[in-house]
């Protein structure tokens, strides 16, 4: 029963900075002052990866669809936001789960890469959704911008979460890759340096 409390007070401040930040965008837009970062603590990434899955597990599990999460022993603690990196994964992963039909699986996956001897996190989010076209990949990252939802055929967004969530890993030196094709699904790859 604790370890129950534990977690509703857990999601519930989670759930409580993402309603600050949004309402940030509202008073500051996306590239106002009130986007900022604290890159000064390094933070355990699987906790994150936990605890952002576990504001999504509720949707998931009404959506039909399965979150399996693999996280390499080889990951470090890494210098990055806390409070952003769980405010991006949060929307990835709800994006995934809302555009996903029934009966399919999110993957997510953390683990470290070389590139040209640099070492960098690479978290993935995929899914095996209904995919976009490249305009559209371009198009879902312009503000106010949305894509109608297949499972609903209607628009379920106000077109701030990707734009936010490249916002927010840019000002942590990352860089955010979509991969996607209608049908086929999309892989939202992350990739952030390890700082020397």
């Amino acid at each position: 029963r604790v370890e129950y409390l534990k977690d509703i007070d857990e999601s519930a401040n989670d759930l409580n900075e993402i309603i600050h930040d949004l309402l940030d965008v509202g008073i500051g837009g996306i590239n106002g002052d009130n986007f900022s970062v604290d890159l000064s603590e390094v933070i355990d990434i699987e906790d994150v990866v936990r605890r952002s899955v576990k504001l999504n597990k509720d949707y998931a599990i009404r959506r039909g669809v399965v979150i399996d999460v693999e996280v390499s022993e080889d990951v470090s603690l890494i210098n990055l936001d806390l409070k952003r990196m769980k405010q991006i994964l949060s929307n990835l992963i709800s994006n995934s789960v809302k555009y996903s039909p029934e009966q399919t699986k999110i993957k997510i996956r953390a683990k470290d890469i070389l590139i040209d001897e640099d070492r960098y996190l690479e978290i993935t989010v995929s899914d095996q959704g209904f995919g976009m076209t490249g305009e559209q990949i371009e198009y879902a990252f312009e503000k106010y911008k949305t894509i109608e939802n297949p499972n609903t055929k209607k628009v379920d967004s106000f077109g701030l979460g990707l734009p936010i969530v490249k916002k927010l890993v840019e000002l942590q030196k990352g860089k955010i890759v979509v991969k996607s094709e209608p049908n086929k699904g999309t892989d939202f790859m992350l990739k952030f340096p390890y700082m020397m």
